[in-house]
């Protein structure tokens, strides 16, 4: 591989990962939204377990955002190094490409 496209491949890995998320999702915030009582403290005001909800909805998409930024990072850090210490190496069938076409 010659080079990576930073804006494409961090695209595809946070869409990527926000269907995953979106998977999850349920799993995740379900019991937050079934069980909310509030958390008593006795040295002052309760709170909210809302707050909980929030953060449940707000993190996944700071991690797509997060892992877009991050893709693009290591795709320029890689397309910076590559051609001074080598590229990715992989083997492709002929055989099996003409097959498949």
């Amino acid at each position: 591989m010659k080079r990576f496209s930073p804006h494409k491949c961090g695209k595809i890995a946070a869409l990527t990962y926000g269907v995953i998320m979106l998977l999850f999702l349920p799993l995740f915030l379900g019991p937050l939204f079934l069980v909310s009582p509030p958390v008593d403290n006795s040295e002052g005001p309760t709170f909210p377990f809302a707050a909980f909800r929030v953060i449940g909805i707000v993190m996944p998409l700071i991690q797509v955002v997060l892992t877009y930024i991050a893709v693009v990072i290591g795709c320029w850090a890689y397309n910076l190094l590559a051609p001074r210490i080598g590229g990715l190496e992989f083997e492709v069938d002929l055989e099996q490409v003409e097959r498949a076409a």
